[in-house]
């Protein structure tokens, strides 16, 4: 379509226009978003304007489009992001006079249930027994672990924290964290003893270190010293998952920070404690935990009898 002239019509088009890829570049050119949002956007727009070929945009078309998504076999996260992409897309066009917004009636896909299941203490200490403490890389995975257990750290803000992160908040030593979305270390978690003995013994492994260091940095000839990944983490958590015999469908590196929210309210924490720990948003995120627990605790079901 580059190049090419797309007229008025009746089903959307109320002006000429040089072609898609100048406008969806005037699109990207306009958001206000996260650089990893911009690129997502453009990657998925630029295959919706290849999939057209040439075909006039219309609500039948955007809705093939989405069955074609679908039977590429992407993640639903990537399917939606692209649709997203396309809804915010027409809605600018529509903005700037060029058409009307065929797109904003197409909806997503509903998402599958992507909750993990939490360990149970016993199981945190099989988990971290499956680590053998033999050397520098063995240590950073036990201090990687045991602070996600114990502090309810995404992968994202694992791989985010430096060693200069690590502060004392009068007579609390506290890491703080860049979260998810967001754009500064503007939230902490408390470092128990339990928690930074094995960071201390970790690092004490590197030599000299700055403050401006990853927190836990790779160790295989290829990337050393580098930052670890998200990826890495998440195939680091999972590895020793399988090691202890608790991988399944439904444990991942994301049930380490259930099992925090999970122990701390088992444990006696309040609804608000949580919520600051984990560093939900909304309290209704953390209620659910409380509503789960409550309902196993004193389940209708424990009543009857025979």
């Amino acid at each position: 379509m580059n190049g090419e002239i797309i007229r008025q019509e009746s089903g959307g088009i109320i002006q000429e226009i040089v072609s898609w890829e100048l406008l969806v570049q005037k699109f990207i050119e306009s958001l206000d978003a996260k650089p990893a949002t911009v690129l997502l956007y453009k990657k998925g727009l630029t295959y919706f304007i290849k999939w057209l070929e040439g075909a006039q945009p219309t609500r039948e078309n955007i809705l093939a489009y989405k069955k074609a998504l679908q039977e590429r076999t992407l993640a639903s996260f990537t399917i939606n992001a692209y649709l997203t992409a396309v809804r915010r897309f027409f809605a600018w066009l529509e903005g700037e006079g060029v058409c009307r917004n065929v797109a904003g009636t197409i909806k997503g896909l509903r998402q599958k249930d992507q909750s993990k299941d939490a360990l149970t203490s016993v199981q945190c200490r099989r988990l971290l027994e499956a680590i053998s403490l033999n050397g520098s890389l063995s240590r950073r995975n036990y201090a990687m672990l045991n602070l996600m257990i114990r502090t309810g750290l995404r992968t994202i803000e694992v791989a985010r924290a430096n060693i200069g992160d690590i502060r004392n908040e009068g007579a609390e030593t506290v890491l703080w964290v860049q979260g998810k979305g967001r754009d500064e270390k503007d939230r902490f978690v408390v470092l128990t003893f339990d928690s930074q003995e094995p960071i201390r013994d970790y690092i004490a492994t590197r030599g000299a270190v700055g403050n401006d260091d990853p927190l836990f940095i790779s160790h295989s000839n290829r990337r050393r010293g580098n930052r670890l990944t998200t990826r890495t983490i998440r195939q680091v958590v999972e590895f020793y998952l399988k090691k202890a015999g608790l991988k399944t469908d439904r444990t991942s590196a994301h049930s380490l920070r259930h099992t925090f929210v999970t122990l701390a309210i088992e444990n006696g924490a309040t609804l608000p404690q949580v919520q600051a720990s984990a560093r939900h948003v909304s309290p209704q995120t953390t209620m659910r935990y409380f509503h789960n627990r409550d309902r196993l605790v004193n389940a209708a079901e424990k009543f009857i009898k025979f």
